[in-house]
């Protein structure tokens, strides 16, 4: 291995120094990771993953399975599984082998390569089961893996960014440049994506080719050019796009600063993440170039053709002195071809194919190259790089000859990049005439072009890419001549060669693994693909599918269009989480709501938790108070006094419109259109399945106009969830839907002397019991701002709910702080508040309902059977499962032993918990009980209304005790208090 005097698209003035596996090394600006170590003579740079074989570079680029690093390894920068072959260089760069110590070259963990024939596929499904598989279990978990996760925490940030498009073009080479190029001209809004950093693909290895009469080079510089002057095209170098989703989105990650050394991107994002959305898609994404499969086709030196021409004409990187070069089809000749003309010998070239070559056969052979026609590989010879290789006829048993060479060049035909076509639901179609699986059908609004779609010749890639960007067919850049290629041939293994011939290199995985897969009965390429692993490793298999998939179908007498593939998932590449988050980390993680009164809580020693996405306080502490004490002072003050609970979160959805009622008597399951004026009612909504989604409150503000509280935890969804319905099923009706719930504070002021207190408020109307009872609703004003009372009770007492604009309510706060202070009056968070709705039995959606839950297991099935007329969800209580009596039930449950009740006990008959045991239902909700002295606690229980008073056991992590079965209804059963 050498580095040329001259050539490349390196920057020679520009030399830097980087260290790999401890040792220093030299390379030049424009190295990748991998170049640079070729061109320093590094041949083993990574152990497999199960048996730590020695591993060299064996792609340029994504499809690179050996070559990975762990990057900045011991800094804060640390990046664990990155390609080589996508690093690239910059002076003072850090890297490590991953999978071996003490370093890649010396690998003490080799040792398990001695024991490889009690490892075939599945090993770990068979083995290790006795005496205890939790044994061996953590020594297997310690020895999975690759590089490490070192860093804590990421120091570098990433942006995000949203777009649109008329068209979106994945890929830079031949085909992507000219559906680019003829876009722009056409005026659309252009976006080029290219994962490398200078664009031309293919091009920028083929120095020989020619376009419209120029080399293609200088075509490249001049559509570079011409698209860079153009207003709407935006072009996105160091680009992947990973993702490919409805309605033509696609995700793409743009490397910043990755490029850069750690000390230089300080204080810039390293990544961006774009969510485009495009009118339509031209992916050309290339294609992979396959490795041939024989024996110890693994080894260091065993190099892609294509692999090793784009070292030489990008880097200028002479990956060996004297190579043999396998092939099946006529892309390998160029590469031999060029290579002999940099200085290469090359031993021969062993062509699968009886009849040899097509015309670029010609060009071998007049360099002195012997050609052996109707011959394979059969043989590697050398441990940390080759050092000869066994040649023979196809098909015959007899033993070739072997070669001196320090470097094996393999091609086993192309693969069209098929990933983001399959993601967008494009149906693929087997090609024998390419031995590959092409796109077929398209589901989106997209084209295939080029390599990608299985043409391969730069001619058709123009016209390709031309006719996708909407240019004249006339007018399509037209390609120089180029040799007509001879047919392929398909080979997926070397039958009756000795030795181990490998499949998926990153997953050590076999043909004979798979046929051991075949036997065991793993036809499907879906379980084939996770017995064996294969197509599972960090490149996901973007060089060994196809040739697995053939072999199987070998094993299983079926054709690859039979065998079918694995489903392609995004990302494309592996994707940093950092990336992902796009700077939704820490505080920005999720949204942190906070109510208008958040800093009056703050100030006056609440303990502040989240509920959902609000910010919410828990119990407000008193010096050397508990918690538990503080939840019970606060309980008691709303059944002795008065409190005030910050509802701000609480939702306020209004519906208006001459359709409203029906509307919500169609969305409510409880019945809505004959609510008054003025009235409220409390109801539940259902899923389609019947399931209880959410609960709250409909107040009817007017004839035409409505105002929903649904749950502080699912307002955003129910919101949604309206919006849908009326958007898709009711588009015609005349309906407003408005989420009003940041719009208005919220304080409920409740307990005894509740009254007393909001008579303080000069509002306009009464607040006596008389003039204003339980389930009304009335509207006034205090102090300029209008104001909203409803009479709705979630603690069981006297409850007054007072809404204001949200910028009024820290006054309304604070007024009634004042006023009530001589009745005692006591800020209440949501631990006591919950507390006070237990002991009502009142239920909390995702507590006492799950998915699951129907609303006659929590009580409400008589009145949704009266309501006339039809809802969400009615259908499905009429099912047989809806029907049955053995149901869980609402009950509550008294611990006999006077311990509290751990929440999702089981609730069984019987002294001890014996399994197997019938679980007759669990613990729901569950705490200590102030105002009756003692825990209480709600659960769900088979045919449970009709159980109460028996006893029953409860278990929980080892813990048993006894409950009696009673009401749900623990405190003022006949609800006199709440309607005082």
């Amino acid at each position: 291995m050498a580095r040329l005097p001259q050539g490349g698209r390196i920057d020679r003035s520009r030399p830097l120094a980087f260290r790999f596996d401890g040792r220093t090394y030299h390379g030049f600006q424009g190295d990748t990771l991998a170049s640079a170590l070729l061109a320093n003579g590094v041949s083993v740079v990574g152990r497999s993953f199960k048996h730590h074989r020695p591993r060299g570079v064996l792609a340029a680029g994504d499809d690179e399975p050996n070559a990975l690093v762990q990057l900045e390894p011991g800094t804060p920068y640390s990046e664990p599984n990155v390609r080589a072959t996508r690093v690239e260089l910059y002076d003072g760069l850090t890297a490590r082998s991953v999978n071996a110590w003490p370093s890649a070259r010396f690998d003490v963990n080799a040792a398990t390569g001695l024991l490889g024939r009690f490892m075939p596929a599945g090993f770990y499904y068979k083995t290790f089961m006795w005496p205890d598989w939790r044994r061996f279990e953590p020594f297997i978990r310690r020895a999975a893996g690759l590089g490490v996760a070192e860093a804590p925490f990421d120091p570098e940030q990433a942006l995000k960014r949203h777009a649109h498009c008329d068209l979106l073009v994945v890929g830079a080479g031949p085909a992507g440049l000219a559906a680019a190029r003829a876009a722009a001209a056409g005026g659309g809004r252009v976006i080029l994506a290219e994962v490398e950093a200078d664009l031309g693909g293919s091009l920028l290895s083929d120095p020989h080719a020619t376009i419209e009469g120029q080399p293609a080079r200088a075509w490249v510089a001049e559509t570079e050019a011409l698209l860079a002057e153009a207003p709407h095209v935006t072009v996105l170098r160091r680009t992947t796009v990973t993702g490919y989703y409805d309605h033509n989105e696609l995700v793409a990650v743009e490397r910043l600063a990755d490029h850069l050394a750690p000390a230089a991107r300080r204080g810039r994002a390293r990544q961006r993440i774009w969510h485009i959305r495009a009118r339509r898609v031209v992916l050309g994404t290339g294609a992979h170039e396959r490795p041939l499969v024989f024996p110890d086709n693994d080894r260091p030196g065993v190099l892609l053709a294509s692999a090793a021409r784009t070292y030489l004409h990008r880097f200028a990187v002479l990956p060996g002195s004297r190579a043999v070069v396998a092939t099946n089809n006529d892309s390998a000749y160029e590469a031999a071809c060029d290579l002999h003309d940099a200085g290469m010998r090359i031993a021969a070239i062993a062509d699968l194919r009886p009849g040899g070559p097509g015309e670029v056969g010609a060009s071998a052979r007049e360099r002195g190259i012997e050609v052996l026609a109707g011959s394979g590989v059969t043989g590697v010879r050398g441990r940390s790089r080759v050092r000869g290789v066994q040649v023979s006829p196809a098909g015959e048993p007899e033993p070739g000859r072997w070669l001196e060479a320090d470097l094996l060049l393999m091609s086993g035909g192309w693969t069209p990049a098929v990933h983001l076509f399959s993601q967008s639901g494009g149906a693929l179609a087997y090609d024998p005439a390419l031995t590959a699986f092409r796109p077929d059908r398209s589901a989106q609004a997209e084209t295939s072009v080029g390599a990608a779609a299985g043409r391969f010749s730069l001619a058709e890639a123009l016209a390709d890419g031309h006719a996708a960007g909407g240019g004249d067919p006339t007018s399509a850049p037209q390609a120089g001549p180029a040799p007509e290629p001879a047919p392929i041939a398909a080979a997926w293994r070397t039958p009756g060669a000795v030795g181990k011939q490998w499949v998926d290199f990153q997953s050590d995985a076999t043909e004979a693994d798979v046929a051991l897969a075949a036997r065991e009965g793993f036809i499907s390429v879906e379980h084939l693909k996770r017995y064996t692993t294969i197509g599972m490793a960090t490149d996901q298999g973007k060089t060994s599918n196809v040739n697995a998939l053939a072999i199987l179908g070998e094993e299983t007498g079926r054709l690859p269009p039979e065998v079918g593939t694995t489903r392609f998932r995004a990302p494309y590449t592996p994707i940093t989480m950092t990336t992902v988050a796009a700077g939704a980390r820490g505080d920005l993680f999720a949204p942190r709501r906070k109510t208008p009164l958040d800093a009056w809580h703050r100030e006056h020693g609440a303990v502040m938790e989240d509920f959902g996405a609000w910010s919410r306080p828990d119990v407000y502490l008193q010096p050397g108070e508990s918690h538990e004490a503080a939840a019970r002072r606060e309980h008691l003050a709303v059944r002795q006094g008065v409190g005030l609970f910050d509802s701000s979160p609480i939702g306020k959805i209004a519906v208006s419109g001459r359709d409203a009622a029906r509307f919500l008597d169609f969305i409510i399951a409880n019945r809505i259109a004959n609510l008054g004026v003025g009235k409220a009612r409390y109801g539940l909504m259902l899923t389609e399945h019947g399931v209880v989604f959410d609960d709250g409150v409909t107040f009817r503000l007017g004839e035409d106009s409505f105002l929903l509280s649904p749950s502080s935890g699912a307002a955003a969804r129910v919101y949604a969830w309206l919006d849908e319905w009326r958007q898709c099923e009711f588009p015609d009706w005349d309906l407003r839907i408005a989420d009003l719930t940041t719009a208005w504070a919220a304080i409920a002021v409740a307990g005894p002397r509740a009254r007393d207190l909001v008579r303080t408020l000069p509002a306009g109307f009464s607040w006596e019991a008389a003039g204003f009872p339980h389930m009304t609703l009335r509207e006034g004003a205090v102090g300029g701002a209008p104001l909203r009372a409803f009479r709705v009770s979630f603690s069981g007492e006297v409850q007054y709910e007072l809404q204001v604009p949200a910028s009024y309510g820290l006054s309304l706060w604070e007024h009634l702080m004042r006023a009530g202070a001589a009745h005692g009056v006591t800020p209440v968070g949501v631990e006591a508040w919950l507390r006070l709705r237990l002991e009502k039995g009142y239920i909390h959606v995702g507590s006492e309902t799950d998915g699951n839950t129907l609303p006659d297991d929590i009580g409400f099935g008589p009145a949704l059977a009266a309501k006339p007329g039809d809802f969400v969800g009615r259908l499905s209580l009429l099912r047989e499962n809806a029907l049955d009596p053995d149901r869980e039930q609402l009950v509550g449950l008294e611990s006999l032993d006077g311990d509290k009740l751990p929440v999702g006990g089981c609730l069984f008959r019987g002294p001890a918990f014996n399994p197997p045991v019938e679980k007759l239902g669990r613990v729901t909700s569950s705490a200590f009980s102030p105002a009756l002295g003692h825990p209480v606690a709600l659960g769900l229980l088979k045919r449970g209304r009709s159980r109460h008073g028996e006893v029953l056991n409860v278990f929980s992590q080892g813990w048993i005790g006894r409950v009696r079965v009673t009401s749900p209804v623990f405190y003022d059963q006949k609800g006199e208090r709440l309607r005082g």
